[in-house]
């Protein structure tokens, strides 16, 4: 019997967020209704293969983190990473 094993390596991006800055600190805040809030992120793109050029990073405004509270997004930008 023959037997031929080849490995298909996978190509995708990995996009990551390394920096978040919420009015240009990095230190938590309380906020209260109607104030303005300026977030500002930088994404990377660490995995081997290009990030598609309509990829989107989303905010949500949350009271817990683990498990993340994904029903309250309040806005999204396209990205180029």
């Amino acid at each position: 019997m023959n037997v031929s094993v080849t490995a298909i390596p996978i190509v995708s991006p990995d996009l990551v967020v390394p920096l978040m800055n919420v009015d240009n600190s990095q230190t938590p805040r309380t906020y209260v209704v109607g104030e303005n809030v300026n977030v500002a992120v930088q994404v990377q793109n660490q995995g081997n293969g290009a990030a598609n050029s309509t990829s989107r990073v989303g905010y949500y405004l949350a009271t817990t983190c683990n498990p993340p509270d994904l029903s309250n997004r309040f806005g999204s930008d396209t990205v180029q990473a």
